[in-house]
C-alpha cells in the first residue's frame, strides 16, 4: 500500500508499530481520539485473546472488522472465513464483507 501511496497515514498498534520500517507512523492505543482526513475515529481494541502460547500477544478485538485478505479466495474459503471471524468476534462486533471493487460505506460508531 505504501508503495503506490507514500503520504498515506499509518495508525498502527504499539506492537504493530514496532514491526513497522517505517520512520513516521502515529501509534494508537484504545481511547484515543485522531482526526485523519476530516474522519474522527475513536480508538478501540484492546489485547487479542490467545492464539496459542508459543506466540507474542497481539492488539486487536475492532468493532467494526472489515477483511482485505481474503479477496483471492475461492468463495468456498471466504464462507469459512465469515464464519471463523464471526465466532472469534467480540460481543457487539460487525464483519463488513465488501465485494471486489466495491466502495464500502462504514458506519460511524458513538461512544
Amino acid at each position: 500500500m505504501l508503495e503506490h501511496s507514500p503520504n498515506a497515514t499509518v495508525v498502527p498498534s504499539a506492537g504493530a508499530a514496532s514491526a513497522l520500517a517505517r520512520a513516521s507512523v502515529t501509534v494508537a492505543r484504545p481511547g484515543d481520539k485522531l482526526a485523519i482526513g476530516g474522519v474522527e475515529i475513536v480508538v478501540t481494541g484492546g489485547v487479542h485473546a490467545c492464539l496459542h502460547p508459543d506466540l507474542p500477544e497481539s492488539d486487536n478485538n475492532p468493532r467494526i472488522a472489515i477483511p482485505i485478505h481474503q479477496a483471492g479466495l475461492v468463495p468456498a474459503h471466504q464462507g469459512f472465513h465469515h464464519q471463523l471471524l464471526t465466532a472469534l468476534a467480540p460481543a457487539g462486533a460487525r464483519r463488513l464483507a465488501p465485494v471486489a471493487a466495491q466502495c464500502l460505506s462504514v458506519p460511524v460508531c458513538g461512544g
